[in-house]
């Protein structure tokens, strides 16, 4: 059974070209109208761990409080769906930094990680890191998500100038991520939904090689079969030389 406000979702995540293991990690749950995408930070096999462990604490986290809740008829409200939401992103990275604790290969693993939520008329989106979420409405992309990069940071409380952000080694050193130590908090909003609105999770293999005008012409053109606009995606990255994991979910409503 799909979320009431749910057409359609599909997904796909691809190792890349260059790559030797895929650290995305990618999940939905049409009943709950929940989609994830997290891209893992690590040497050897942490990455991947990472990733794995915030998509599946999420998802399992997230039924288990809509088991609980299912009796009441009570609308969610943006505040408690906000409050839930960071509640999540909480435990998953309480997972994350107790196994990285346990195991000292996983020491310093960590994730992005951006949702998409899916609540009565609105939805609510959730980031950490570069991992995106876009919306195509009436032919028009949209990013509403920014990403959480150092030099962005930097930037914008007027540390680095445009020069210097060309020449730092910072590169795509993440400001947050989940695995990282200290306080934790995502950035959340709520977007009000309209009919035919369509959404796209991704992680940078896609945005760092494929720009937005070519993501909306995709985007744009995508018909019943969601899968196929998830696959083009990919595809589109691969042939500008694959040099990351690539992970796209899709999802239109209704």
């Amino acid at each position: 059974m799909n979320h009431s406000r749910l057409a359609g979702i599909a997904g796909l995540s691809h190792i890349g070209r260059r790559r030797r293991n895929n650290q995305d990690a990618i999940a939905w749950d049409a009943e709950l109208g929940l989609a994830l995408v997290a891209d893992g930070v690590g040497g050897g096999n942490a990455g991947e761990i990472a990733s794995a462990t915030a998509v599946r604490s999420i998802a399992g986290d997230l039924r288990s409080a809509m088991l609980q809740t299912r009796t009441t008829s009570k609308p969610t409200s943006r505040t408690s769906q906000s409050a839930l939401t960071q509640e999540l992103v909480r435990r998953a990275n309480q997972r994350i930094l107790a196994a990285a604790g346990r195991e000292p290969s996983l020491h310093g693993m960590r994730t992005t990680l951006a949702m998409t939520l899916l609540a009565g008329d609105f939805v609510t989106i959730a980031n950490l890191g570069d991992s995106r979420v876009y919306r195509v409405r009436r032919g028009t992309l949209t990013q509403l998500t920014r990403d959480h990069r150092l030099v962005d940071e930097l930037n914008a409380q007027g540390q680095l100038t445009v020069g210097e952000i060309e020449r730092s080694t910072l590169g795509s050193t993440l400001s947050r991520a989940l695995g990282l130590p200290g306080s934790l908090e995502a950035d959340i909003e709520h977007h009000a939904l309209a009919s035919g609105d369509l959404f796209m999770l991704c992680t940078d293999g896609l945005t760092n090689a494929v720009p937005d005008a070519e993501i909306e012409e995709i985007l744009s053109c995508a018909g019943e079969q969601l899968g196929d606009a998830a696959n083009a995606a990919v595809a589109m990255a691969n042939r500008r030389g694959g040099h990351d994991n690539i992970s796209v979910i899709v999802l239109r409503i209704a």
